[in-house]
């Protein structure tokens, strides 16, 4: 939800204020999250939380908030001390607060009636208290085990979409890289394609790819310019392929305290279509990729959307491993703008016949 708050936000507010609100939590969330800290990391995060504080007056303007007596916010001002002081904050979390507020505040409320329910909730909560110490006495005077409990609707985790729910071993196509020795982005992908013989037609229909063949050809023939010895055919109308429905991108640490590269799932997937392509989920996910760019350009990275990602047909021609590619839909140039959010603006790139 946070890589994308923003953005709605922009497009959905008059007022700029509101945006920059939103913008300068979110970027002071994602500068605590960091594993390691400089002298320049602590003055952001204060940045970002004195942004925040002089323009949150909009929300009591519009009548969203009469005060800010809010105790997790408050709580944000001994961040930066907390971090200088013992270190990272990046192995800390609120689950232990979220799990009281269920038991002393949800479950409370619940059992009452819904009036006067500040003194039914004492009540109740004396009555489980009064349990609760009861059974610990028979524990101890029986030395018996104890039972165990049903979990409560709070406890149990929702499902996975159903193209999650497959289970998809995968491996490290590109080989394995020891810890701290990642020095270029790799990826890991499924053993064997899920989805086989899969006709050109129903890619073309339903990923959107119509100019799959020819974009294709024009690749084989780039590709024969650099390896003139492999034998090569034309892709034709009536070619098969085997798909992919996911990929996890391991990008290097970016920086001084990440161990680990950063792992990043993408997908490609129309949605579930009877009888054609039966074995996918009922929404489609055509997700956003970063690709890099030639040296001399002027961001390191374009933005593009994943359509596609097959495993070269060996009628086309036999490489060992067969190589893995991907279809993307590319968008323009990264430019900059003034707008509160500070994000970037791209736009699809359309060709003379009118199709990305």
């Amino acid at each position: 939800m946070e890589r994308v708050f923003v953005g709605a936000v922009a497009g959905g507010v008059n007022d700029p204020r509101v945006v920059v609100c939103a913008r300068a939590l979110l970027d002071f969330i994602y500068l605590a999250q960091l594993p390691a800290h400089t002298s320049h990391t602590i003055l952001q995060m204060d940045d970002c939380l004195h942004e925040f504080h002089r323009n949150k007056a909009v929300f009591i303007e519009h009548g969203v908030r009469s005060n800010f007596n809010i105790p997790k916010l408050h709580s944000l001002v001994h961040y930066t001390d907390a971090i200088t002081s013992h270190g990272a904050a990046d192995g800390y979390n609120t689950e232990h607060p979220e799990r009281f507020h269920i038991e002393y505040a949800k479950l409370g409320y619940r059992a009452s009636n819904k009036r006067e329910y500040e003194k039914q909730m004492v009540t109740w909560l004396e009555r489980q208290e009064a349990v609760d110490t009861f059974d610990s006495y028979i524990l101890w005077a029986t030395q018996a085990q104890p039972a165990p409990t049903e979990k409560s609707s709070e406890d149990i985790v929702a499902e996975e979409d159903e193209e999650d729910e497959e289970d998809e071993h995968e491996e490290d196509r590109d080989g394995d890289q020891p810890p701290g020795n990642y020095s270029r982005t790799t990826f890991r992908i499924a053993k064997k394609p899920p989805l086989t013989n899969i006709s050109l037609s129903i890619i073309q229909e339903h990923f959107g790819v119509p100019d799959l063949g020819s974009s294709l050809n024009t690749f084989m023939q780039r590709l024969a310019t650099v390896y003139p010895h492999l034998r090569m055919n034309s892709v034709s109308r009536h070619e098969s392929f085997s798909l992919f429905k996911r990929a996890t991108l391991l990008v290097p640490p970016p920086s001084h305290g990440f161990l680990y590269p950063w792992e990043d799932r993408v997908r490609a997937t129309p949605a579930k279509v009877p009888r054609l392509l039966p074995n996918l989920g009922k929404r489609p996910f055509f997700d956003t990729v970063l690709v890099k760019t030639p040296p001399r350009s002027t961001f390191r990275y374009r933005v593009a959307r994943l359509r596609l990602i097959f495993e070269l047909p060996p009628s086309v021609t036999m490489i060992h491993p067969q190589p893995i590619l991907a279809y993307i839909e590319w968008f323009s140039e990264l430019k900059a703008t003034r707008h509160p959010s500070r994000m970037f603006e791209v736009s699809k790139v359309i060709g003379r016949d009118g199709m990305p």
